[in-house]
């Protein structure tokens, strides 16, 4: 089944629009880039099993709430709903909008940025803080704040605020940031898990840390020693010869 018509959109209230007018009287706000006349909004809310999805036209009109499988075969049957009703159309630029809920929407935003099928469509990447769209949320009435409405809010969000700088994937870099990411976060756990292990130590030999008999705690010698002998007084009895 593929994409319905445009109908009004029943989220759009307004509201972002008195938003919009506060942030760009503040002094020295960036300029936003915002939807262009022939541009069409493909709005995200993404979670780990599903991708509801919405198509927004720059003036609001959107068509009904879709649900995708978050997995290779749903994507090819978003791309064939997409393509379809974006063909239908004179002329249209096509913008990717959803909120960067962990890694939930690199899969989704990497296979349309670099699918030659929607090249012809200039597909644009506007990654949202959520931390925006749910204070944006809290302006909108209680009806309006359903599940199937959440990718019409995200649309709305990215219609009514718009964006500093649209994200883009350089190939050269993705397998360094992936590979950095991995090593910082075994980093971060390591520390963790040596911050927890100095309080054991501590439980059997108080001032072993503080006064430090090996320059690395957790190094060869430091390890072999707190590993093979029982307690502290076992390491004393340690004969010097």
């Amino acid at each position: 089944m593929g994409l319905p018509g445009l109908c009004p959109c029943a989220a759009d209230t307004g509201c972002g629009d008195v938003v919009s007018r506060r942030h760009d009287s503040q002094k020295g706000a960036t300029p936003m880039r915002k939807p262009r006349d022939d541009e069409y909004i493909l709005s995200f809310d993404l979670s780990l099993d599903s991708l509801d999805t919405i198509l927004m036209a720059s003036n609001g009109d959107c068509t009904p709430h879709q649900a995708y499988t978050n997995n290779w075969p749903g994507f090819q049957k978003l791309k064939k709903d997409v393509l379809a009703y974006l063909g239908d159309l004179d002329r249209a630029r096509l913008t990717v909008v959803g909120e960067s809920t962990g890694i939930l929407w690199w899969h989704i935003f990497y296979q349309i940025s670099t699918d030659p099928d929607f090249a012809p469509y200039e597909p644009a990447l506007a990654l949202l803080n959520p931390f925006h769209v749910k204070h944006f949320r809290k302006a909108l009435p209680e009806d309006q704040k359903t599940d199937s409405d959440d990718p019409r809010l995200i649309g709305t969000y990215y219609r009514t605020m718009g964006v500093k700088n649209y994200y883009s994937f350089d190939p050269r870099y993705l397998p360094l940031r992936q590979l950095s990411r991995a090593y910082c976060r075994l980093v971060h756990t390591l520390a963790a898990e040596k911050a927890f292990a100095v309080t054991l130590i501590y439980l059997s030999a108080s001032e072993y840390c503080r006064l430090k008999p090996f320059s690395d705690t957790f190094g060869v010698t430091s390890t072999y020693i707190l590993s093979e002998y029982p307690d502290i007084a076992a390491i004393a009895d340690i004969p010097l010869d």
